[in-house]
């Protein structure tokens, strides 16, 4: 193939048995083993085809090799269609039901490792890494709603300065990060986080001289399973894996917020700044969220530390649940909460006076999410609290969990149990 094909997307991933989709067009799919070259679905300046399914395969896993891939150019429609990116342990050209693959031109890629699943959009800067020196690259589409597809590239070497020794396991969104502010998280949502995770984030942003980092949500196996931090100052680069200082190294249930290093919650870096999470084989837990400030939208943190100077921005309710509530999630999409509401398993309400205005107004909680708890007996708590229940389910026998929700970063904060909070 020289050194190019046609359209690519995804992988198998999940779930995949060894079966292989045929090649629709216009995708040219195929098999290279060239230093580079490029894949494209190729509709062109049209909207690639329901239904594609296309699959690469980019290497031959020679000694000391690997492969990176970037889209210059990717949008797909968000949600629906996909492009998956494996790292193969080794190729066999006979499928799993026996099949020989050599008429299809692509091998099969035995034992895949999920890289990325993407979906929508993706930054140009972003990097895949196969270190195995074997890609596989899976397009697929459903049956409406297309858009203008992508361009990937690809380059194989083996010097370290060209292809750096990290990946970005799925559902982690890595890359580089440039706005001023922003979130990143591993990706598990309301689910458990990923076994073997190895995601790597880097914070660079023009013009800033520091960046600050906050945890809103963390629960991790303690002691097999971190995010680290680093400090990329001066020249550095945060992309490099063997750049930058350690600030701090994070595992468990919670983030000891008062540690050194830490200021009113925050771990800095002068300069740029790179999270990594991984995680071991097995035991995973709910995973963390943070928020990231720059100089560019902060004041300077060694000017008023001790009065909270910086605490108006993207803070967390200050009234957090115990250490066994924290990691409780709900999404921050009302549109969400519409099936259990109907239901009549959500009453919210407002704050009153210990609402923070364009912060924190609204509390919610709910009565069939699972940190929810069973009333011993029945019993009913009195309190104070005042709210709308919406729907008429059965819900007496409930102790619901509650958050507030945090106007400016368009989430929902654990708070806790209405029976504690006068909710009921």
């Amino acid at each position: 193939y020289g050194g190019g094909y046609g359209s690519g997307n995804g992988s198998y991933g999940e779930g995949y048995d060894g079966g292989v989709d045929g090649c629709t067009s216009p995708c040219e799919c195929g098999f290279s083993t060239a230093l580079s070259g490029t894949i494209e679905d190729g509709s062109g300046d049209e909207s690639y085809p329901h239904m594609s399914r296309c699959r690469w395969v980019v290497g031959n896993g020679a000694v000391g090799t690997r492969v990176a891939l970037w889209f210059p150019f990717f949008t797909t429609e968000t949600g629906y269609d996909f492009v998956y990116i494996n790292e193969c342990e080794s190729l066999s050209w006979i499928a799993a039901d026996g099949t020989n693959l050599t008429a299809h031109g692509v091998p099969l890629c035995v034992a895949p490792r999920s890289v990325a699943i993407i979906s929508g959009t993706v930054s140009p800067i972003v990097h895949y890494y196969a270190l195995t020196g074997m890609m596989e690259v899976v397009f697929r589409s459903d049956v409406s709603v297309g858009a203008q597809g992508f361009e990937a590239q690809w380059l194989i070497d083996n010097e370290d300065e060209a292809l750096r020794p990290h990946v970005c396991t799925a559902p982690c969104a890595c890359g580089e990060l440039t706005s001023q502010t922003g979130m990143l998280q591993d990706g598990s949502v309301e689910g458990k986080y990923a076994s073997n995770a190895d995601c790597t984030w880097t914070i660079v942003i023009p013009g800033a001289n520091w960046v600050k980092l906050r945890f809103i949500k963390f629960d991790l196996e303690e002691k097999y399973d971190f995010v680290s931090v680093y400090q990329c100052a001066g020249t550095e680069d945060c992309s490099d894996s063997n750049a930058g200082t350690l600030l701090t190294r994070l595992s468990g249930p919670k983030v000891d917020h008062d540690a050194e290093g830490w200021v009113n919650g925050w771990i800095m870096a002068q300069g740029s700044m790179r999270v990594r999470f991984t995680s071991d084989s097995n035991i995973n837990k709910h995973g963390f969220k943070a928020v990231w400030i720059s100089s560019l939208n902060n004041t300077d943190p060694g000017e008023g530390e001790d009065d909270d100077s910086d605490s108006g921005y993207g803070d967390s309710w200050p009234y957090s649940p115990p250490a066994d509530f924290q990691h409780c999630w709900l999404s921050g999409d009302w549109a969400l909460l519409r099936p259990a509401a109907y239901d009549g398993n959500v009453r919210t309400g407002g704050l009153g006076l210990m609402s923070e205005p364009g912060h924190f107004d609204t509390w919610v909680c709910h009565y069939s999410h699972s940190c929810a708890q069973r009333l011993q007996g029945g019993a009913q708590f009195s309190g104070t609290g005042s709210g709308t229940a919406v729907g008429s389910g059965s819900i007496s026998d409930m102790n619901p969990f509650c958050w507030v929700y945090n106007e400016i970063l368009a989430s929902f904060d654990p708070w806790g149990h209405a029976s504690e909070l006068g909710l009921l």
